[in-house]
């Protein structure tokens, strides 16, 4: 569908020990062109695989529009 970009919400569990897995599966499942965004109340739980993974982390909603901007502005 030539997605440039996937973004995700963790909000629950709390700590989901198959989370770190289901995010590397995702990554190895995608183009390495496509930017994943991950934001969300428990996502900073697993701020080291996103770091470790080269997604972004959104500390809060309000900086999804600065990074959709910044990924709209590199495929221009």
């Amino acid at each position: 569908i030539k997605a440039k970009a996937v973004i995700l919400s963790i909000v629950y569990p709390l700590d989901d020990p198959q989370m770190d897995n289901d995010l590397r599966r995702l990554r190895s499942q995608l183009d390495p062109d496509i930017a994943i965004i991950v934001g969300g109340a428990q996502s900073k739980l697993y701020r080291s695989t996103i770091n470790e993974l080269k997604m972004e982390h959104l500390n809060n909603i309000s900086d999804i529009s600065e990074s959709l901007t910044k990924l709209r502005n590199s495929f221009s």
